[in-house]
């Protein structure tokens, strides 16, 4: 869906995802939309070009999700609120600082936890982890 944006960007894409991952019980499109904010944010880090890792494993529980990138990273202090609504680093009119907000909802809905590390010019890897289908979801 974003290959041209990647290309256009000079940004690689490299993809990792294990073979028979547990089934998630999840929204299709509501997920899509998560991983695309997240794969947007990290086009978006990346001005210079750099490499977009999408990975896919089985845990204990069900499914990590990894996206990760070699950008300009995130700050200490808006690390601390990048989940927040309203919260971007992007010049005006590039970004309202709502994606990572629902990207966040959009999991937690899902029963599942996102987080993130980022050590400022070395990119950041957001973690998604969502429980298998025949895991009982507990949403708080």
């Amino acid at each position: 869906m974003l290959r041209a944006r990647l290309s256009a960007a000079g940004v690689a894409l490299e993809q990792d995802v294990a073979p028979d991952l547990p089934e998630v019980v999840a929204d299709e499109a509501q997920l899509e939309l998560a991983l695309l904010n997240l794969v947007t944010n990290a086009i978006d880090a990346m001005p210079d070009g750099g490499t977009l890792t999408v990975s896919g494993a089985a845990t204990a529980k069900g499914v990590r999700i990894q996206v990760r990138d070699t950008g300009t990273g995130i700050a200490p202090e808006v690390l601390a609120r990048v989940f927040d609504p309203w919260v971007t680093t992007k010049p005006a009119g590039r970004g309202n600082g709502l994606g990572l907000s629902i990207t966040q909802e959009v999991v937690t809905r899902l029963g599942g936890t996102i987080t993130v590390i980022s050590t400022p010019g070395q990119g950041a890897t957001f973690t998604i982890d969502l429980p298998a289908a025949d895991v009982p979801v507990q949403v708080s």
